[in-house]
């Protein structure tokens, strides 16, 4: 069973609500922001959630005893502007009633009625973008927010207009609690996998960005020669894309895999999968950031992934785990086959970029900067 180390301090100083319109628990978005509440300094700030339904990720901030509050966020409509005012007066009046001193979107989100009520209470509002967007000029929200922050420097010089928003924006990139990610117990015999076998595992949706074809097809190709290797795909069907994610589990049940790859859906026990693999491998087409390539890493297990978005900012040389330049089948196997050909490198690519991540995505560098940022939030209010 997972512990929390977090500790509710209801004598805190300032008041943090956080909000994101989604409630499952499984993409990389979800899982940055309960690691910036991880992060905080409980002792001066006390987090909320304002949930507009249930879900897995309501059910993560209730096991770290963080206070839920019901609502939700709606654009304001000049079509409909006393449905706007109604809202808003209800939101002011949710603001103030919880006494609320930050409001952490975990989205740039378009015209809400929940930013432009913080703005109005005089409560600074932070935006936590973690894919591409466009800026638009008439959003309203990139006027009332004190602070945008984005995942990666990549994603921050892919954002469309960014001019609008340069003056307040800054990286915060994504973080991993490498005692977590390390904890795993192997449960190979629980996944049908025996415990000779070399396992290359992916964790992603399965979809076409992240190249789960190309890690099937890799996997095929693998198979003609290896006898020892098993490729695991953990994760839930990408959004709309079911018949694709249909698509592939059926050509892996084909006579050619040899029943060596397996779909096991999405999974909390995320350290024991880790701990269960001996190679990961992300042939992702297009990655913001890429939180599931440093909990990887901070597993020990040598990572080969798409050198593309943020990824080379955290894979920078390859004795700390490999980056492909070319998303395609040929290049992602040529790569693969290197590391199986060369166990000594394997581990040491592994050692090294567990020791890579300390002072870059750990807790506690993360942490100094979030609890400085919401500080500095509240000295200029």
């Amino acid at each position: 069973m997972t512990t929390y180390n977090i500790s509710i301090k209801m004598n805190a100083t300032f008041k943090i609500l956080y909000f994101y319109d989604y409630h499952h628990f499984d993409t990389g978005s979800p899982k940055a922001m309960v690691s910036v509440i991880d992060s905080l300094d409980l002792n001066k700030f006390l987090p909320l959630f304002l949930a507009s339904g249930e879900g897995d990720l309501v059910n993560e901030m209730t096991k770290r005893n963080i206070t839920i509050i019901p609502g939700g966020a709606e654009s304001i409509s000049f079509k409909n502007p006393f449905k706007s005012l109604f809202n808003i007066y209800a939101q002011i009046t949710m603001l103030r009633e919880h006494k609320i001193d930050i409001l952490h979107i975990n989205e740039f989100g378009w015209n809400t009625d929940l930013v432009f009520s913080a703005w109005l209470c005089n409560i600074p509002v932070v935006l936590h973008i973690h894919n591409p967007i466009e800026i638009h000029s008439n959003n309203i929200n990139r006027f009332f927010a004190k602070k945008v922050l984005v995942c990666s420097e990549t994603l921050r010089r892919s954002i469309t207009n960014i001019k609008y928003i340069t003056h307040k924006c800054e990286v915060l990139y994504n973080q991993v609690d490498i005692d977590w990610a390390s904890s795993g117990n192997p449960i190979r015999k629980q996944l049908g996998i025996d415990e000779k076998d070399v396992v290359i595992g992916t964790i992603a949706q399965i979809c076409h960005r992240k190249g789960s074809d190309i890690f099937v097809e890799v996997a095929k190709r693998c198979l003609t020669t290896h006898d020892n290797l098993t490729f695991l795909l953990i994760g839930p069907d990408g959004s709309g894309e079911v018949d694709f994610a249909n698509k592939l589990r059926e050509i892996s049940s084909q006579a050619e895999y040899k029943g060596r790859i397996k779909f096991i859906g999405s999974r909390s026990d995320i350290p024991n999968l880790l701990a269960s693999m001996d190679i990961f491998m992300l042939p992702t087409r297009s990655e913001p950031f890429g939180i599931v390539i440093i909990e990887a890493m901070a597993a020990g297990l040598p990572v080969i992934a798409s050198k593309t978005g943020g990824i080379p900012e955290i894979i920078t040389n390859n004795t700390i785990g490999r980056t492909v330049n070319k998303i395609e089948t040929d290049a992602f196997y040529n790569e693969l086959q290197n590391i199986l050909n060369m166990p000594d490198i394997r581990n040491s690519i592994g050692k090294k970029g567990k020791s890579s991540i300390l002072g870059r995505f750990d807790t506690k560098t993360i942490s100094v900067t979030i609890n400085k940022i919401y500080s500095n939030l509240i000295k200029a209010s």
